[in-house]
């Protein structure tokens, strides 16, 4: 038994101070978790963010910002972490404080006086965020389709927003000279911002590049712009801001996903897995010097003295020596942690497939605060994870299955990589069989009676891309990526045999088995249940459709985890699978990939975002109809789209007739528009809601019932 009685602990303490700094609507993001409430985090992921103050180094690995002492780059040294509330994409410093910026959560402040203790002060912004840049005491932000965002952070505790810009683009690199504010604008190109006003920032100058500007570094009287899908780099000049001129445009660049100048060089980190050095003492003529090659694809660099960081977009952070550009020289590598796509669980601990990070082991024996005792990279490749007898079965996919001794569960043991023809996506066990989703050869049967030595007993490999799989009795469902799922005869291990083949409304991504019914992930056409009765007749007996993204299902007793991508954790009650019924949610900061469970807590794989562990409070049963809560008398889905352009549909159920309000409120409580006054019979309804009249942001849409504030929900306006 994990649980603490000590519930105000760090982390607990971090999610309400979240929860309510900043906004007005009343219960916002106190009733965004329906039943849930965060126990404890892992949060280190890939790095796409880094900066410096001498010889220390303000990371975003993940979720988790980190501070390192630098003064042997041979051997860099953690000083101090502290999690945020999603995968951080970028930091800007300025007086000791550090604006992280999370993307989709908006921007924490973090006091790094003392780098032993980063102090998270909360989100400031409440906006979507890719990258900041800081000019004398204000802050720019980019948001992609959103306005460019001018903050007054002279108090950094307390930013003041002064003005927007809005760009015709998709807005995402930025770098600020003097008043200047130099912007990568997708398919509009490059923006050049005067922000000597900041209240009202004035556009002086544009100048349309190649395909998705992505990022942009200036260096004296030029502009130095990644154009990622048209592999190319704009150099322009921008001595006259008014009239900026492409004096050289570099091809076949490859796949260019960002750049730093340092000196008379420019530094490109190509997505086609190396680092470019470019020779740029005279700009039309620029010359490319030398290329450093690395194992995964670059996504982020930056520089300090004579050396570039450079980061991978599965995880790590390599340190180049490019004192002599023409021969850049690995000195360290700092594993920062990959995508966390699977995880298992075995007693005190947890084992995370964390893709080109390997294996991570945690000891969770207090979940309140899980301790990382091992980050394996010479078990990297791991995608995917699963746990048999004292083995952990590593999915690597096109290099087969890692089997690891796990007898010892803090020194795990690799004995055996096995090889197999196909993707190894997914693999169930059941007593001395396993079952392999592997991709394009679809279903293999292994006997794994020796644990350590696989054999291939049958297959069917007609299936498609067979990417998830689940095994109940004598049959196995296997999900065919993209088009539905098979049920498959095993009672015979050397010959199973296709017995039914379905079609499903979405794009189906995860299936579970248990007894005569399987439920199936369906990506944007939610959860579907079917009655297997008849294997050979596959009936669908109940939907969900508040899960617009749903890619794993996992079942417990009565009740249906399902993990809705970027949409978080829903949990249904399934004791009757013709009517699920939504009992709980959880919304992370990235995506969720993989979930497990034990008696206590809910583990979720968040991808770029590390790990949540949510405990569920299950709802009392039993309790009399006319005493139920106005919760228990309704559900309220996310819009979808969302973010959207221009409108999107809210829907909503109601169990009894009741006066039903849905209201939309505008991100400090004014209200914008009523969709529905009305007295309505029991049902489920969908409304549409016209944005065309409302600027980009964020928004609040609030259901009440017979006058009793019931649920809120948050979405985001992209125009």
């Amino acid at each position: 038994m994990k649980k603490s009685n000590d519930c105000l602990n760090g982390h607990i303490i971090s999610s309400i101070i979240l929860s309510l700094i900043f906004v007005t609507v009343p219960l916002i993001y106190a009733q965004a978790n329906l039943n849930c409430t965060l126990f404890g985090r892992w949060s280190k992921g890939p790095c796409y963010a880094m900066t410096f103050n001498g010889s220390l180094a303000y990371i975003g690995t993940g979720g988790c910002f980190q501070v390192y002492d630098l003064s042997d780059l041979a051997d860099p040294q953690l000083l101090g972490s502290v999690n945020v509330s999603a995968a951080i994409r970028s930091v800007a410093l300025q007086d000791g404080y550090v604006f992280v910026a999370t993307e989709i959560s908006g921007i924490h402040v973090i006091d790094v006086a003392d780098p032993t203790k980063p102090m998270d002060l909360g989100i400031k912004m409440d906006y979507f965020v890719h990258q900041v840049a800081i000019s004398g005491s204000l802050l720019v932000a980019t948001s992609g389709q959103d306005f460019i965002r001018i903050f007054d952070i002279s108090d950094p505790v307390n930013p003041v927003e002064k003005g927007l810009y809005e760009t015709p683009g998709y807005a995402t690199g930025i770098v600020t000279r003097d008043d200047m504010a130099y912007i990568a604008d997708g398919d509009s190109g490059l923006h050049i911002i005067d922000l000597s006003n900041p209240d009202h920032p004035v556009e002086k100058g544009r100048l349309v590049t190649g395909q998705k500007a992505l990022t942009i570094d200036v260096s004296g009287t030029y502009a130095y712009v990644a154009n990622r899908f048209s592999h190319t780099i704009s150099i322009i000049d921008i001595s006259d801001p008014a009239r900026p001129t492409e004096v050289k445009l570099v091809e076949n660049a490859r796949h260019p996903a960002d750049l730093k100048i340092q000196g008379e060089y420019l530094y490109v980190a190509n997505y086609a897995n190396r680092l470019s050095v470019y020779r740029i003492t005279d700009p039309p003529n620029v010359e490319l010097v030398s290329e450093f090659i690395i194992a995964g694809n670059p996504v982020f660099i930056t520089m300090k003295d004579d050396h570039a960081f450079m980061s991978n977009q599965n995880g790590g952070l390599y340190f180049l020596d490019v004192s002599d550009p023409y021969n850049p020289t690995e000195t360290h590598y700092l594993n920062t942690g990959g995508i966390t796509l699977g995880i298992g669980i075995k007693g005190n601990y947890a084992y995370l497939a964390n893709s080109t990070g390997g294996m991570v082991i945690l000891d969770i024996a207090d979940a309140n605060a899980p301790v990382e005792i091992a980050m394996l990279d010479s078990l990297k490749y791991a995608y995917n994870i699963a746990l048999h007898e004292n083995y952990a079965y590593l999915l690597a996919e096109n290099r087969g299955i890692k089997i690891v001794d796990l007898t010892d569960s803090i020194h795990p043991v690799l004995i055996k990589e096995y090889l197999i023809e196909g993707n190894a996506k997914d693999i169930v066990f059941l007593e001395n069989y396993a079952y392999l989703a592997n991709g394009m050869t679809g279903l293999r049967i292994l006997d794994v009676s020796d644990p350590v030595d696989p054999i291939e007993t049958g297959f069917v490999d007609s299936l498609g891309i067979a990417i998830a799989v689940a095994v109940s009795g004598n049959v196995a469902g296997v999900i065919q990526d993209p088009q539905g799922f098979h049920l498959i005869d095993i009672s015979n291990k050397a010959n199973p045999v296709v017995l039914a083949s379905v079609t499903t409304s979405g794009r189906a991504r995860g299936i579970a088995l248990e007894g005569n019914t399987v439920y199936v992930a369906d990506s944007n056409g939610g959860l579907m249940i079917y009655d297997i009765s008849n294997p050979a007749a596959p009936i669908e007996i109940g939907h969900f459709q508040n899960a617009y993204q749903a890619h794993d299902i996992r079942l417990h007793h009565h009740w249906a985890y399902v993990g809705d991508g970027s949409r978080g954790l829903k949990i249904l009650d399934v004791s009757d699978p013709t009517k699920p019924i939504e009992k709980g949610n959880f919304d992370t900061g990235y995506y969720v990939e993989n979930i497990a469970f034990d008696d206590d807590y809910i583990y979720i794989a968040d991808g770029q975002n590390g790990i949540y562990i949510i405990e569920f409070h299950e709802p009392a049963v039993g309790i009399d109809e006319r005493r139920r809560s106005p919760i228990d008398h309704c559900q309220l889905a996310q819009n979808y789209p969302n973010p959207f352009n221009l409108s999107t549909r809210i829907s909503y159920s109601i169990i009894e007739p009741s006066l039903v309000s849905l209201k939309i409120y505008d991100l400090v409580g004014r209200e914008i528009i009523t969709l529905v006054n009305k007295y309505a019979t029991p049902g489920t309804y969908d409304v549409s809601f016209d944005a065309s009249h409302l600027a980009s942001g964020i928004y609040f849409y609030q259901l009440q019932i017979n006058d009793i504030m019931t649920r809120t929900k948050k979405m985001i306006l992209l125009r």
